[in-house]
């Protein structure tokens, strides 16, 4: 009796930490994300084909974990877990040992500028939480002049300001180890040159 619940306290502990695990890697992988000129969905459909394919071999290894015989009860478990590993694996390494011989300007131009609502959490009860306070974040979508690609940046509220729909910036960016571009943020991420048609502050 003893060992059986020492076994299910120890499979409990096993999946917290296995869900704390995965929350932390889509966590890295959506705030790295903001910092890396790729498209979102480049990573994750690799990451996504890398967990499927070892799903079908590795389903069978969450059996006792799940305590469930469904095939694929247990490959979505896996291919949750394994996605989230591997995209923050790529997103980590790639901007984490980016070349910095390879530091240079890249001009881009502002072609929106937008704010999101957002809600903080709650806490309701020891269990409970809810939606708190709302607040706001703030973005511009850039087009690298070099590539045409476009990037959302995330900033705050009083860099935001300062900006306007067409003006041009020169943000400071690396080649990342894996070859996608990241953004290096030095206190303020960009040059910002002053417009004619702005009017000085009084």
């Amino acid at each position: 009796m003893c060992k059986t619940k020492m076994r299910s306290f120890g499979r409990y502990i096993l999946i917290g930490l296995i869900i704390l695990l995965t929350m932390a890697a889509y966590g890295a992988s959506m705030g790295i994300y903001g910092e890396t000129v790729v498209n979102a969905w480049v990573p994750f459909g690799g990451a996504l084909i890398i967990a499927l394919l070892s799903g079908s071999r590795m389903w069978r290894l969450w059996n006792r974990l799940s305590q469930s015989d469904s095939m694929w009860f247990n490959l979505a478990c896996h291919t949750v877990t394994a996605t989230g590993v591997v995209m923050a694996a790529f997103y980590v390494c790639n901007y984490a040992f980016a070349d910095s011989t390879t530091l240079h300007k890249e001009t881009v131009v502002v072609e929106r500028r937008y704010s999101e609502t957002r809600h903080r959490t709650k806490r309701i009860s020891r269990r409970v939480y809810g939606r708190g306070e709302p607040y706001k974040v703030y973005y511009i979508d850039v087009r690298f002049v070099g590539s045409g690609k476009t990037k959302a940046i995330s900033l705050k509220n009083d860099l935001f300001r300062r900006i306007h729909t067409g003006d041009t910036l020169s943000l400071d960016t690396e080649a990342g180890l894996l070859g996608f571009p990241v953004i290096i943020r030095h206190g303020a991420p960009m040059d910002i040159p002053q417009s004619s048609y702005r009017i000085p502050r009084r």
